[in-house]
């Protein structure tokens, strides 16, 4: 009988408002650039790693190919920020509570969000278009949060569709 109960009645738990990250203010979706941006260290460590491999052992096919898969994978995996009335999340990575950030700049589509004391500076890569809109958003939720009130309507920051050069 349980395998009959339908699936649309399945609610994710992190959807709701009773989740202990907050409700869901903004999805901010990264473009391939700056997904590129994102793991360039990643990528950097890879191809060094392959290039010891070539000077070891000669060119091999096999493991060019995995690394250009893999970085294929790596760039080409869907991912966004998540910023909720009471903090921020990469992806499925570590949630940030807008308490631990002092303030925010912004320039050439970097974000950073100033951290409080010894924390650790965050930097949200989007594009130059999306970083207009979520500054003013990021500043406010950080200032509300500091009051110890969330904004009294959810702010929503548009997705821009990311246009492809001819």
């Amino acid at each position: 009988m349980l395998l009959n109960f339908p699936v649309r009645h399945v609610v994710l738990s992190h959807m709701t408002t009773a989740d202990p990250e907050g409700a869901v203010v903004a999805r901010v979706r990264v473009g391939w650039r700056e997904r590129l941006l994102l793991h360039t260290g990643l990528l950097a460590g890879g191809a060094a790693l392959l290039l010891a491999d070539v000077a070891i052992r000669g060119p091999r096919p096999v493991p060019l190919d995995l690394f250009l898969l893999g970085a294929l994978l790596l760039v080409g995996m869907p991912l966004h920020y998540t910023l909720t009335d009471r903090g921020i999340r990469l992806g499925r990575a570590g949630f940030r509570r807008w308490t631990e950030f002092a303030g925010v700049s912004a320039d050439h589509g970097q974000i950073r969000l100033k951290p409080v004391g010894g924390e650790r500076l965050v930097t949200l890569r989007v594009s130059r278009t999306q970083a207009a809109d979520l500054e003013s958003v990021l500043r406010r939720q950080i200032w509300a949060s500091y009051r110890g009130v969330g904004p009294r309507r959810p702010t929503i920051v548009p997705d821009h569709p990311h246009r492809r050069s001819a």
